[in-house]
């Protein structure tokens, strides 16, 4: 409907803060309810209007049945009604998140709730429910279009949306276990699921500036690792904009920036890369002589002798790529040690 943005500010006008009554809440509760059906970001933020011209209380954003949303929201019922409300406050900031990159603007407005709320504990937080967004939905779709990607690894358009703002505020210190989560964040953005390709781009973009904005080297070193490990065309090409800036930033010589730049493939400590798919730990694990070996683990530390049914079936692209990154390495061990010597 083109004028109804028009009429809602029209209404907004004439009630000057109060609430709505008779006819005018009836229409504007119709209309509330029309755009329920609509999921795109403007129509959410002219439903919000709608909601609190109708002296609706503040909507939390969050809705069930993603891994990382429910811990979320379990978390928020039990605070404080004084420190929900520095969330809630925190959380409409981030899906009002627009562009490649925050705007001045919206940085400012963010750092303010940021200190309002406790950089501490937004850390503590970020920690905890970050690293959920890579598990498949919680409350499983079971039907869905022969024709559509698979719901249950896909994140919801509001969550992209606030996933976005968190990950900007994230880069605005720096911080080696939020680059690191961020860096997570990004991978599991980008992984490939049949049908649609990457499963939330505009998550995975929004990373990178978060990484290259971060003070300090925690940062690019997370871009050097995203160069490895994402193979998605696109965003390779704006993780290569995002190292280099980020290394004119911090003044950053060419040898620094090439030695940065030789693929570690996300080992640690020594040739190791633990990887979670589904239900189930992936190790990579690469010998003295070269040689890259997958071997699996459930959740309750049980190993598996061979790669589980349930990997094969519904987590084939993150196989593939893990498989791809196995023999990437043995193939560049070689050169890497004739550069060593």
């Amino acid at each position: 409907a083109p004028h109804l943005e028009g009429l809602v500010s029209a209404a907004e006008r004439l009630l000057d803060g109060a609430a709505a009554a008779g006819k005018l809440r009836e229409a504007l509760q119709q209309a509330e309810q029309a755009l329920e059906w609509i999921g795109n970001a403007p129509e959410r933020r002219l439903r919000d209007r709608i909601h609190r011209l109708v002296g609706g209380k503040e909507r939390l954003r969050l809705e069930a049945g993603e891994a990382w949303s429910d811990a979320a929201i379990a978390d928020l019922r039990k605070m404080p009604e004084s420190r929900r409300g520095k969330w809630v406050a925190v959380i409409e900031q981030c899906a009002a998140a627009e562009g490649g990159s925050p705007s001045t603007r919206w940085l400012d407005e963010a750092r303010k709730l940021l200190r309002t709320l406790g950089e501490t504990e937004f850390r503590r937080r970020m920690l905890a429910w970050l690293p959920l967004v890579s598990l498949p939905r919680t409350a499983r779709i079971e039907e869905w279009s022969e024709y559509s990607p698979d719901p249950n690894q896909l994140i919801i358009e509001p969550h992209a949306e606030i996933l976005k703002g968190l990950a900007w505020l994230c880069g605005v210190r720096e911080d080696r276990e939020l680059a690191r989560t961020i860096g997570v964040l990004a991978a599991s953005a980008y992984r490939k699921v049949p049908m649609i390709g990457p499963r939330a781009v505009r998550v995975g973009n929004a990373c990178l500036p978060a990484l290259r904005s971060m003070p300090g080297m925690e940062g690019i070193g997370q871009i050097a690792i995203l160069k490895a490990k994402v193979r998605f065309g696109t965003a390779q090409k704006l993780i290569e904009r995002a190292f280099v800036s980020t290394a004119a930033r911090l003044g950053l010589g060419r040898d620094e920036i090439e030695e940065m730049a030789v693929p570690t493939y996300g080992l640690s400590g020594v040739g190791v890369r633990e990887e979670r798919i589904g239900e189930w730990c992936a190790r990579l694990d690469v010998s003295i002589l070269g040689k890259a070996e997958i071997t699996w683990t459930s959740v309750d530390d049980r190993p598996r002798s061979s790669i589980p049914a349930e990997v094969k079936k519904d987590h084939g692209e993150e196989l593939k790529d893990l498989r791809a990154v196995g023999k990437d390495i043995e193939k560049m061990l070689p050169a890497q040690r004739e550069r060593i010597d």
